[in-house]
C-alpha cells in the first residue's frame, strides 16, 4: 500500500480510537452554557436560530494536528468528520475533510473552513442538483480535549438547509 495512504489511515484510526475514548467520557464542557440568550452566539459560533429550512441533525468532530501557536492565534491542520440525518428516519450521512492553516484560536474561522470544505458535499449528497445553502441552526453538547499535541473537539449540531 501506498505510505502516504497508509499515514492517513493510520491518523484516521488514532482519531477514531480518540473519539470512542471520548464518548465514554463524560462531556468536558468547554466555555458557556448550551442555553445562551438569543442574540449570544455559543461558543463564539454564528449561529443562525431561527432560520427557516430543513433541517439536518448530526454530530461534528474535530481533530486540530500540526499546530503552530502565533501572535494571531493558533494555526493548525484539522480534519473534520461529520454526521448528519435528515429526520428521525433520514439516512445517515458521513462527510470528512482535511483543512490546513485554519486558526483553531477562533471559532469563526474554524466554522467558516468547515463550511467552506464541506456545504457542497452536503448539499449534493442531500439536495443533488439543488442550489441552496447552510446554516448552523444549533450547537450543543460541546466538549473539547487536548491529547498530546492534538486538539480534539466534538459537538451535537443543527444546520438548516435552504
Amino acid at each position: 500500500m501506498n505510505p502516504q495512504k497508509m499515514t492517513v489511515i493510520k491518523r484516521y484510526a488514532n482519531s477514531l480510537f480518540v473519539w470512542l475514548f471520548l464518548c465514554s467520557l463524560p462531556m468536558v464542557w468547554a466555555g458557556g452554557d448550551a442555553e445562551q440568550p438569543p442574540g449570544v452566539p455559543p461558543f463564539g459560533l454564528k449561529v443562525e436560530g431561527e432560520t427557516k429550512g430543513t433541517k439536518l441533525d448530526g454530530v461534528i468532530f474535530i481533530e486540530f494536528y500540526d499546530c503552530i501557536p502565533g501572535d494571531a492565534g493558533t494555526i493548525c491542520n484539522a480534519t473534520i468528520a461529520l454526521r448528519l440525518r435528515q429526520g428521525n428516519s433520514g439516512d445517515l450521512q458521513i462527510f470528512i475533510a482535511d483543512v490546513e492553516g485554519v486558526n483553531s484560536s477562533s471559532p469563526l474561522a474554524v466554522q467558516t473552513a468547515i463550511t467552506q470544505e464541506l456545504e457542497t458535499q452536503i448539499i449534493d449528497s442531500f439536495f443533488p442538483g439543488e442550489s441552496l445553502t447552510t446554516h448552523l441552526k444549533n450547537i450543543t453538547q460541546f466538549a473539547k480535549i487536548t491529547v498530546g499535541s492534538s486538539i480534539f473537539v466534538m459537538a451535537d449540531v443543527q444546520i438548516a438547509v435552504n
